[in-house]
């Protein structure tokens, strides 16, 4: 009975080193996604500021299209003496 007691005592121990060492990864691998997260909210907010600076040349450029089509239609009508 004492071996059995001896045997499980060591067996608890070593149970205890394993959790012990199964929380030290699960601790390391949550910071490693949490460093992914930060990863992935840096390249969205990049993202996010290039889609704005894009909306903005794409609306100017779209503004500057339409200024010149006025002007090429003012010029259209100018009477071209023969």
């Amino acid at each position: 009975l004492q071996r059995k007691v001896r045997t499980l005592k060591a067996q608890v121990v070593e149970l205890r080193g394993n959790a012990v060492f199964m929380v030290r990864e699960v601790v390391q691998l949550t910071r490693e996604v949490n460093d992914r997260d930060l990863q992935i909210l840096e390249i969205n907010q990049e993202y996010q500021k290039r889609n704005k600076d894009y909306a903005l040349l794409v609306r100017e450029r779209n503004d500057l299209r339409a200024e010149v089509k006025t002007l090429h239609d003012l010029i259209d009508d100018i009477p071209v003496p023969m």
